[in-house]
């Protein structure tokens, strides 16, 4: 096989010199033929070792991009990225395990204190409802004892209208009992007996003349 693919390479090399057909290549000395062999194995050693160098740096740029990819994932998610790192330090599940538990640990306790903190805040808030709560009642409580002070001074209020009142009613018939005894029954009788007595038209004169005025002594 070897020597069929030299003979395949070789005859391809005297046709790119011109030569035409197997019976020129007869024709070809042994020392070209060894000539044109050394060629062709220098030139698979080129290729093997082009073809081994590029494999080698396309596994490199594999390896570069795949490392790039693993910084954008750590960047997207550093939870991920400590578990992979993890892993990859170790290079065994075992450890892969264990790192998720540290981290499911770790998450657990955050998620405790996470808890704890909620609980005091809603301690807090219950706290400030409840002193709210007292303060209200304390208002009202305030507030019903200035509604009963309220109360009690409209009564007052009321009772001091209603003496008011009955003290004006003992004024006036105070009043009216004054006046009455000023014109007394016994004086009124007088009065009217001095008028019986008198002839019709006469009086005391005063002022002008012909304007009469009668009084009445008491």
């Amino acid at each position: 096989m070897y020597l069929l693919a030299l003979l395949v390479i070789c005859t391809g090399a005297v046709r790119d010199e011109g030569l035409d057909g197997p019976s020129e290549l007869l024709e070809l000395s042994p020392q070209h033929a060894a000539e044109e062999e050394e060629e062709v194995r220098e030139e698979m050693m080129r290729l093997l070792a082009e073809h081994s160098l590029r494999h080698t740096v396309e596994r490199a740029d594999a390896r570069e991009v795949a490392r790039h990819h693993r910084q954008a994932e750590r960047a997207v998610d550093p939870h991920n990225a400590s578990t992979e790192e993890s892993s990859k330090t170790t290079g065994s599940e075992a450890s892969t395990e264990e790192s998720s538990k540290t981290t499911g640990k770790e998450a657990f306790h955050k998620a405790e204190e996470d808890s704890h903190k909620v609980q005091e805040d809603v301690a807090a808030v219950k706290e400030a409802t409840d002193h709210a709560e007292e303060r209200g009642k304390a208002v009202d409580k305030d507030f019903n004892k200035y509604d009963e002070r309220l109360k009690k001074l409209e009564a007052t209020l009321d009772k001091l209208a209603q003496k008011s009142f009955r003290w004006q009613e003992e004024v006036m018939k105070s009043l009216a009992e004054a006046e009455s005894d000023k014109y007394s029954p016994l004086a009124t009788a007088q009065l009217a007996h001095s008028r019986q007595k008198k002839p019709k038209g006469e009086g005391t004169t005063t002022g002008a003349p012909g304007t009469t005025q009668t009084t009445a002594h008491e």
